[in-house]
């Protein structure tokens, strides 16, 4: 790990491309992601080229922050899924999504 690194999330709206192949059946949606970077700008960069790789076109974004692995959610449940998240980010260094919610066509 790096030092000066955080864990940045963001909350991003996304369209599927025409080359995606759930194109057919989805039109969209929205997921929470997670990354082990240096700063925003640098997640923004990574995010966005993870996006075009999965065919997925990021339409809104709606915050990028550091995570606050103190924060509590109003389900004790949601706590412990974002701070597993949040774990999985650091140790990792990789892209982590939760659950993609996806709306049909």
């Amino acid at each position: 790990m790096t030092k000066n690194n955080s864990v940045y999330w963001a909350g991003i709206e996304y369209l599927y491309t025409k080359d995606h192949p759930q194109y057919p059946e989805l039109e969209g949606g929205f997921v929470y992601v997670f990354l082990y970077t240096e700063d925003a700008s640098t997640f923004f960069h990574k995010i966005q080229s993870f996006f075009l790789d999965e065919k997925l076109e990021i339409i809104k974004i709606e915050f990028i922050n550091v995570y606050d692995k103190k924060m509590k959610w109003e389900k004790p449940d949601d706590t412990k899924r974002y701070k597993k998240i949040y774990k999985e980010a650091e140790l990792t260094g990789e892209i982590v999504l939760d659950d993609f919610y996806a709306y049909k066509r």
